[in-house]
């Protein structure tokens, strides 16, 4: 647990935490990724489960996960080059805005 979750008061963790749980694919542990990649993709499980704009900066992975901005997107590059999410770009007021998109299939594994 770091300083900052720790130092949290009851009230403001339940303002964090909400009553739907998350699902992940049982087969995120065997797919041939690194541990900040498996940590990444269940983030990316935890938004989508809670019908979230999956991951919208860097900078909110990196945080949500506990890694560096650059583990994030190396993270992120490579469950994109596994196929197990699926990065689309959108445009608003010309600024890039990310989405991932979570692609859990057998044939993944």
């Amino acid at each position: 647990m770091s300083d900052k979750q720790a130092s949290w008061t009851i009230d403001e963790f339940n303002q964090h935490r909400d009553s739907i749980p998350f699902v992940v694919h049982d087969n995120v542990f065997l797919y041939p990724i690194s541990a900040h990649a498996k940590l990444v993709l269940m983030y990316c499980c935890w938004c989508d489960g809670k019908r979230r704009p999956t991951m919208p900066c860097d900078e909110t992975i990196a945080d949500a996960c506990s890694i560096t901005t650059r583990i994030a997107k190396r993270s992120i590059n490579e469950l994109i080059k596994h196929n197990l999410i699926i990065k689309k770009t959108y445009y608003e007021d010309e600024e890039p805005i990310n989405y991932y998109a979570i692609n859990l299939t057998a044939d993944n594994a």
